[in-house]
């Protein structure tokens, strides 16, 4: 998918704390920054896969991928700007 970044965590590692949200995607608009970042982060704890949505930032949103993964969860991050209705429709699919 066009703008998006992944890693390949690999195994589930011992910081995911439960396993809540196994099984689930996580999409989260603005998750680069201080709060959207916060609920990335435990979310990934908490089982989810998670989507980080930004506008601007991308290498604040790789890095908090390169981040979730190391600590064992599953992220991957997609430009996603909610002002245009192709990222979003492309971000739903």
């Amino acid at each position: 998918m066009p703008g998006c970044h992944s890693v390949d965590g690999g195994k589930r590692g011992e910081n995911v704390v439960s396993e809540r949200f196994s099984g689930q995607v996580a999409l989260v608009s603005g998750g680069s920054g201080g709060i959207g970042a916060a609920v990335c982060r435990r979310l990934a704890r908490e089982g989810a896969t998670v989507w980080i949505g930004y506008r601007q930032g991308e290498a604040v949103a790789r890095t908090l991928v390169d981040d979730i993964v190391a600590q064992g969860g599953r992220a991957y991050s997609l430009h996603l700007d909610l002002r245009d209705d192709e990222t979003v429709v492309s971000a739903a699919r």
